[in-house]
């Protein structure tokens, strides 16, 4: 047994699986929660000092690296500078496997990842310090979410260096820099929280975009076999090394990340107090509204996809049995028959990826789905 004693947190026992002992520790999780994505951070007041915001701040910083600025160019050398670990292949093969599996894959993220993030009491507080229970709020966080998935799996060559997949990510790296510097410094942080959007955040941040999806689809009904979830796994890998990620919380296959996921879950389930519960009302009435799907069945399909524990740790009302029974049913033949069809007619897997791609477009147009906009950091 490895005992994590942190601020953030009651002690807790737990048992760490062979790749993480001597790796993973408590000095590590509290180092981290107060250490930010440096190379980013670096380049704030380089940027406010020329005005660059929004969507040219990628641009921007090409510019101030061509010009040799030095917080620009080590900024631009560590995001073009491919590790050795990485495997374009494997990476094409998980955008494959994401956009061929649309809506699902929309739905989990919307139903996973952000519903996931609001068991941790640090996350927690900086989206509510940005202003994320405002009713208007909720449209733009998922259209964000969305248009980063949209642009990272647009192609199969949507995330090498230069690419708009590659460039989206860049410039929600540095929106989260600036935010991360904001809120650190002007909100009302408790102290036990580390810095706003650490490098530790930045690490549940991935898991409950992975793991969190890899477990939403056992319980949906969606068998992603262990290839698909590897690949998956090891294409949030490269995007959570340009997003800041830390090396040390990097994992190598689909087991290793559900397991990290189970770490993360046993120090942050509860710590986030009321402010878990208030966020995931704020998204799931905001959802049943912006859709017109009842609430009842969008608090059935949060049930089934993140589960019973995070659910009830979330207060998401439980449905009634009798509603939640056939719905766990018909969810489950409507994801199994299109994982059935998926496997046995690969040579319509092109053609899927294709309509993946389109139903994430519409999803993030203005006109049709949740829109995006460019947000500039209070700074």
């Amino acid at each position: 047994m490895t005992q994590f004693s942190l601020p953030s947190a009651q002690t807790t026992n737990v048992t760490l699986p062979d790749w993480m002992v001597g790796r993973i520790t408590p000095e590590l999780f509290d180092a981290a929660s107060n250490e930010p994505d440096r190379p980013a951070d670096d380049l704030l007041d380089l940027l406010k000092a020329h005005n660059i915001h929004g969507h040219d701040v990628v641009d921007g910083v090409e510019r101030l690296a061509a010009k040799g600025e030095p917080a620009a160019v080590a900024f631009m050398e560590q995001v073009t500078t491919v590790p050795d670990w990485v495997d374009w292949e494997l990476i094409a093969e998980g955008r494959r496997a994401w956009i061929a599996h649309m809506p699902f894959a929309a739905v989990a993220a919307i139903n996973t990842h952000l519903l996931a993030s609001y068991l941790s009491g640090r996350a927690s507080h900086t989206l509510i310090a940005t202003g994320r229970l405002r009713s208007d709020a909720w449209t733009r966080v998922v259209g964000e979410s969305l248009t980063l998935l949209r642009d990272m799996t647009a192609t199969d060559d949507a995330l090498r260096p230069g690419s708009q997949g590659w460039r989206t990510l860049l410039m929600v790296r540095i929106l989260h820099a600036r935010v991360g510097r904001w809120a650190s410094e002007r909100a009302e942080r408790p102290a036990q929280w580390g810095r706003a959007i650490s490098v530790l955040e930045l690490a549940f941040a991935r898991v409950f975009f992975t793991a969190a999806l890899f477990r939403a689809a056992d319980n949906l009904g969606l068998g992603l076999t262990t290839r698909e979830q590897d690949a998956i796994n090891h294409m949030w890998r490269w995007a959570d090394h340009l997003l800041g990620g830390h090396a040390a919380f990097a994992t190598e296959n689909a087991k290793q990340e559900q397991e990290l996921y189970d770490l993360v879950l046993q120090i942050e389930l509860g710590s986030a107090g009321d402010d878990g519960p208030a966020l995931a009302e704020a998204l799931l009435a905001a959802v049943s509204d912006h859709t017109r799907i009842p609430r009842t069945l969008i608090d059935c399909w949060a049930h089934m996809a993140v589960g019973p524990e995070i659910a009830g740790n979330l207060r998401i009302a439980q449905p009634a049995p009798a509603l939640m029974a056939p719905m766990r049913l018909a969810s489950k033949a409507v994801f199994t028959a299109a994982d059935v069809a998926y496997r046995l007619t690969p040579f319509l897997r092109p053609a899927r990826a294709r309509l993946g791609t389109h139903l994430l477009t519409r999803m993030v147009s203005p006109t049709w789905g949740f829109e995006f906009k460019t947000v500039r950091a209070r700074e």
